[in-house]
């Protein structure tokens, strides 16, 4: 976990460079860093829970050494969103430096913001929490 904060941490530091095509590719080249150390958090979580399953010798210890993992399950699939989230505001970033329409770009940034979103309410709701989803625009009351 502690290098996923790192890893967000030098996203943001990535962020104070503008959104030149140069500054782009910075953060494209980022984007791919962070997608990295997920997959790594990840591996080591699952490495970590696989090893915790093993010394149970009933069912009842898998479902505790689950459970008691949520957090951290949960914890990594957020980063995973966030780093989505990131990787998304660079593409579209580009689509905006390549064409004129930044309008096009904002409503395509909203779009995929709504749904990145949604993935967070489910993920969330995973441990219990309720986290309120976006108001649908133009529906019914």
């Amino acid at each position: 976990i502690d290098a996923m904060l790192f890893v967000v941490a030098a996203a943001c530091a990535w962020l104070a460079h503008g959104c030149g095509a140069s500054a782009l590719r910075q953060h494209a080249t980022a984007t791919v860093i962070a997608t990295i150390a997920v997959a790594s958090a990840e591996d080591v979580y699952t490495a970590h829970l696989d090893a915790t399953e093993s010394e149970c010798s009933d069912e009842a210890c898998v479902l505790a050494a689950r459970e008691s993992h949520r957090p951290a399950e949960a914890a990594i699939a957020l980063a995973r969103v966030a780093v989505h989230a990131y990787r998304d505001a660079v593409e579209i970033a580009n689509e905006a430096d390549e064409t004129p329409g930044l309008l096009g770009a904002l409503v395509t940034a909203a779009l995929r913001l709504a749904a990145r979103w949604a993935d967070v309410v489910a993920i969330m709701a995973g441990l219990g929490v309720t986290v309120p989803a976006l108001p649908v625009l133009g529906g019914a009351q």
